[in-house]
Order: C-alpha cells, then structure tokens, then sequence
C-alpha cells in the first residue's frame, strides 16, 4: 500500500522552514495583531509564527 501522507513546507518567522503533515492540523488562523499565522494540531501543539497566512496554507493543503 503506498503511503499517501501529505507535508507542506511553511516559514516561520525567527528559525526558517519547517514540514507540516496535513492529516495533523485542524484549524489555521491569521493572528492579525501580530503580524503571524498559528497553526493548530491533532495533538495540541501550536505552531506560531508562521509567515504564510491561512488562505495561502488552506490552499497548499488543498491542491491535488
């Protein structure tokens, strides 16, 4: 059975690139006073500071 686990590449703002499985996140929203997305996954953990902003994550997770 081939693996079909999907990653996206995002930025964060103070440490570089950083690989997000898809199947992990639930939510994403622009953090707007701050300038910053913040990614929520299944397991709790918050990723902050993120350069894109949410339509352009939403889109990444949703193409192909």
């Amino acid at each position: 059975m081939k693996d079909m686990s999907k990653f996206i590449e995002l930025t964060k703002r103070d440490s570089g690139k950083l690989l997000v499985l898809v199947d992990q996140i639930i939510w994403v929203a622009d953090d707007v006073e701050k300038n910053f997305t913040v990614i929520g996954l299944l397991n709790g953990t918050l990723i902050e500071s993120i350069q894109e902003t949410a339509d352009r994550i939403l889109t990444l997770i949703n193409k192909n």
